[in-house]
């Protein structure tokens, strides 16, 4: 029987061993997948905790809602009729200022009177106020006719600006505008309506004795400007 040499073999298979592990192919481990997606949501949710951090804080408080009612239908009722009773004034001129207005007799020959009358003011006890109060109501008298009378310095517009007494001299300051008329006839009747009212103010005090007085319009004398005619 032959004796088969074991060493040997064993050298054989030892040798197809290594030879199998040179070429075999190696096994590496694979990587795990990276989540890009993931990444960046991680990265924006940071940068929007950090901006909500540094931001300041606003409380909005939300506007009520307005619910429109609707406007009730007004109901109309009748206006009653008024009866006046108060009692009509009857004034007097001892007791009240006065201011004048005139009475045309005849227009055309330039005849007519200057009337006084009472207005519901009763005297100051002062000469100058007195002349300021009347010269006043004169002047803002604006009606142009009424009844029998008319009022010709109504178309001025003209007012009060100061009064000063020096000695036995008055002097009388007006502002505004002086509207002549067409007619001097109708100039000088507004002329003794202002003449005849200071006058009559003055008058009623025994002191001072005012002896002239001269009645300006700004820098005007009024009788140059309603006498020129």
């Amino acid at each position: 029987m032959k004796r088969i040499d074991l060493t040997g073999v064993a050298l054989l298979m030892l040798l197809s061993l290594g030879l199998n592990a040179c070429g075999a192919t190696p096994t590496v481990d694979m990587p795990t997948p990276v989540d890009v997606n993931a990444i960046n949501t991680t990265a924006m949710q940071t940068a929007i905790v950090e901006l909500t951090r540094r931001a300041p804080t606003v409380t909005f408080t939300p506007t009520p809602s307005i619910t429109p009612t609707s406007t009730p239908t007004p109901t109309m009722t009748s206006t009653p009729t008024i009866t006046s009773t108060a009692t009509p004034l009857h004034l007097s001129l001892e007791d009240n200022i006065a201011i004048y207005m005139v009475n045309p007799i005849d227009q055309e020959n330039c005849k007519y009177e200057i009337l006084p009358i009472p207005v519901n003011h009763g005297f100051a006890g002062d000469m100058e106020t007195d002349v300021r109060l009347a010269i006043s109501y004169l002047l803002n008298t604006k009606w142009e006719s009424s009844g029998y009378l008319t009022n010709p310095l109504s178309s001025s517009n003209l007012y009060f600006t100061n009064v000063e007494v020096t000695g036995n001299e008055m002097k009388i300051m007006l502002g505004g505008v002086i509207s002549r008329h067409d007619d001097q006839c109708l100039n000088n009747e507004a002329r003794d309506q202002l003449w005849a009212t200071i006058w009559t103010a003055v008058r009623r005090y025994e002191q001072p004795v005012i002896t002239s007085i001269s009645i300006w319009v700004d820098d005007l004398l009024f009788d140059d400007i309603m006498l020129r005619g």
